[in-house]
């Protein structure tokens, strides 16, 4: 009777510790969503930019064998598409 007791306390316990564990899940990604909203739409533009133009890159990289110059001409380019689409 004692072993019955004291799992079901064991498992009562765990019940609790996962539904805290679920509630501060759950004000964490609120309170991030909240900071991060105001950025989404750059943060989002940002990404599609990166995937769009990394294979140029990486081309760039190959054919200049310098990274530094790669990234200068990449960004210029990404900044003249941003700029004819504002």
């Amino acid at each position: 009777m004692i072993l019955s007791t004291s799992i079901v306390w064991v498992s009562s316990i765990r019940s609790l510790e996962n539904q805290g564990f679920l509630l501060l899940l759950v004000t964490i990604s609120l309170a991030f969503a909240l900071v991060i909203g105001p950025y989404y739409e750059a943060i989002v533009w940002r990404t599609v930019g990166t995937t769009v133009f990394a294979p140029l890159y990486r081309r760039l990289t190959v054919v200049s064998g310098t990274a530094e110059i790669s990234a200068a001409i990449s960004e210029l380019l990404a900044r003249s598409v941003e700029t004819r689409a504002s």
